[in-house]
């Protein structure tokens, strides 16, 4: 495919200043075939990506797929025999007994894509794995394989990796078991490391000690909402609560997910957050960071330009909570108002403005409870409705017309009513 230069940009000055000449292979139409299989890892389960040279038809491709393992099953210890010959000399034999091969039938999840499908399954590293595809699987030009396919498949060992399960996630409800989701593969020991943050170093933390993770695969259009923590390494915002080596094989697990327990000492009345931060102990390049707000305490808050509503709900019953005192923290860290929630959970905070500050945070405390919430992270992007709200008409009058049903024939007459009104 060749492109002259000149070619201009919709809405732009901007055009090509060469010649664009690109190669393009297209898929024949006539028949469908499967170019590659490729495995991997992906949160401690295996994944098959079969690439085909056409996309793959809507279908219940799971009766024409099939995968299945080779493990050996009612091993024998050989044993070694003796035969003597006419002179009685001992000759040794080996046992003819074999480990035997039983084939398993392997469960997956499919997922078609743009150019083939994705199986996920409980793939291991250590089996051998046999791929079946039948030859009535079917494209979206309803082209089929000229016969059945199959692939040996072997995953191997893999590569050692160490991440927390949930990256959006903070809050961690503190009347729950206060375990976190962690996926850790082939590492043996691994620190952790807890440190606190205290009540008025977050807002210095989270200015200066996280960046956005733009790899993160996740729902969210536009820019990222999920971070990377940076530690406090000076300790300047923080004070390290836990530092201890745990063995990874004695930890629970779940679909081969480690559940790690964020048991906290006893601590004074300074309130706070918590940064936990794992490295592996052979491989320190190996590590991941997370902040955890450990609440009961559920925060909602809604602003306008002089008026901000917060109100303080139990995470583990949603039940209203009375008594929270709020804070209206500032984008320079001053503290505007503090107020203390309505038996409805509510705290409303009033013209704003008059103190001169932008509100950037609100945290609630109470007695034996704390938490927070930074504006700019929980704001809901409005950009994709409609909001604007009713217009105002010139004349001062606004007019709702309707008809007496939903759906007419074609000929038959339409009858309209009309309501005015005073805006």
């Amino acid at each position: 495919m060749k492109i002259d230069k000149g070619l201009k940009v919709s809405n732009s000055s901007y055009e090509t200043d060469e010649l664009i000449n690109e190669k393009l292979v297209i898929p024949d139409s006539k028949t469908l075939e499967v170019l590659d299989v490729e495995k991997g890892f992906e949160n401690n389960l295996g994944y098959l990506k079969v690439i085909t040279n056409q996309q793959i038809k809507d279908q219940k491709i799971e009766d024409l797929i099939s995968v299945s393992s080779q493990t050996p099953q009612n091993s024998e210890i050989p044993q070694t025999i003796f035969v003597y010959d006419s002179l009685g000399n001992a000759n040794e034999v080996a046992n003819p007994k074999y480990i035997k091969q039983e084939k398993h039938t392997v469960d997956f999840k499919t997922e078609i894509t743009d150019n083939g499908f994705v199986l996920r399954g409980n793939f291991n590293e250590t089996d051998n794995y046999i791929l079946s595809i039948k030859k009535e699987l079917t494209s979206v030009l309803n082209v089929g394989l000229p016969e059945d396919y199959t692939s040996d498949i072997y995953f191997g060992a893999m590569p050692a990796s160490l991440s927390f399960v949930n990256k959006k996630a903070v809050y961690l409800s503190a009347k729950g078991n206060r375990n976190v989701a962690v996926n850790i593969v082939n590492i043996p020991k691994v620190n952790v490391k807890i440190s606190k943050i205290y009540e008025n170093n977050i807002l210095q933390f989270l200015r200066s000690n996280r960046y956005k993770d733009y790899n993160y695969d996740g729902d969210n259009e536009g820019q990222s909402s999920v971070y990377n923590y940076d530690e406090d390494a000076d300790g300047n915002l923080s004070d390290i609560l836990v530092s201890k080596t745990i063995e990874t094989e004695n930890l629970p697990k779940v679909n081969g997910v480690s559940a790690l327990n964020l048991s906290l000492p006893n601590q004074d009345n300074i309130k706070g957050v918590y940064l936990v931060n794992l490295n592996s102990n052979d491989d320190y390049y190996l590590n991941t960071t997370k902040l955890v707000s450990i609440s009961d305490i559920g925060i909602i808050s809604k602003t306008s330009d002089n008026e901000v509503v917060v109100f303080a709900n139990s995470i583990k019953t949603a039940e209203p909570m009375a008594g929270v005192e709020i804070k209206l923290i500032s984008s320079n860290n001053q503290l505007i108002q503090a107020i203390k929630t309505d038996g409805k959970g509510v705290a409303h905070f009033k013209e704003v403005k008059k103190m001169g500050f932008k509100p950037a945070m609100a945290t609630a405390n109470t007695t034996d409870d704390f938490n927070y919430l930074l504006f700019d992270d929980a704001k809901v992007e409005t950009s994709r409705y409609e909001i604007e709200g009713a217009r105002n008409s010139t004349s001062g009058y606004e007019a709702f017309l309707y008809g007496d049903r939903n759906i007419y024939r074609p000929g038959e007459t339409v009858y309209f009513n009309t309501i005015i009104r005073k805006q």
